[in-house]
């Protein structure tokens, strides 16, 4: 389900060329992925996950989208790549650490057939975060989020991502104090339904350009 909320698209290009120069082999990344081969018993195709966050980056997003919040917007660009592109790449479900709220703009899906999986449990905010196998999360929605479009996702609540081609490429706007209700709550002028309810833990918000 959508929505349409006036946001500009970010400049797709500027972000790239930042995270051309960004992008490097940090160890951190693989340690992060084995932890999820490990717990999934060696049965998926795990992708790694890639965190970047840049001056240039933040002071692009105070100029373009902090001037529609009240609270610290705090961006980062996230990869998911796929290592082994012969078959699907997979990222566990888990509670994001830092973070409650996530807007996210798809720069690259990663693939067609990508999906974003919500489960009924929720991560306690200590700022640890969690990782869980399939096995121990129940399934509540599943999600496409791959056209270009933002979306509000509720990261506090267990999610993974799976059937991963090859790398996808997100621009995050996050809130670490607030929940995806109050901000539903705080913002409903900028998200106008326009008669359609938003899913339970993310709905799309479409560009106005």
């Amino acid at each position: 389900m959508s929505s349409h909320l006036n946001l500009p698209p970010p400049n797709i290009k500027y972000i790239i060329s930042i995270l051309d120069l960004l992008s490097t082999t940090n160890p951190v990344y693989e340690q992060n992925r084995q932890r999820h081969i490990a717990l999934a018993n060696n049965t998926l195709n795990i992708a790694r996950c890639e965190y970047y966050f840049h001056r240039s980056i933040d002071l692009y997003t105070k100029s373009v989208y902090q001037p529609f919040f009240d609270e610290p917007v705090i961006p980062l660009v996230i990869k998911l790549v796929n290592t082994d592109t012969s078959k699907p790449g997979f990222y566990l479900p888990h509670a994001d650490q830092k973070r409650l709220t996530s807007l996210n703009f798809y720069i690259e899906p990663g693939g067609p057939n990508v999906t974003t999986s919500f489960y009924e449990e929720e991560g306690l905010f200590d700022r640890k975060g969690f990782v869980k196998p399939y096995e121990e999360v129940t399934l509540k929605s599943r999600e496409n989020f791959n056209d270009q479009a933002w979306y509000l996702l509720d990261v506090n609540r267990y999610h993974s991502v799976e059937n991963i081609e090859n790398t996808r490429i997100v621009f995050a706007l996050s809130f670490e104090h607030l929940s995806m209700t109050d901000f539903q709550e705080k913002y409903k002028h900028l998200v106008a339904t326009a008669g359609l309810e938003p899913a339970t833990h993310g709905f799309s918000i479409r560009c106005s350009t």
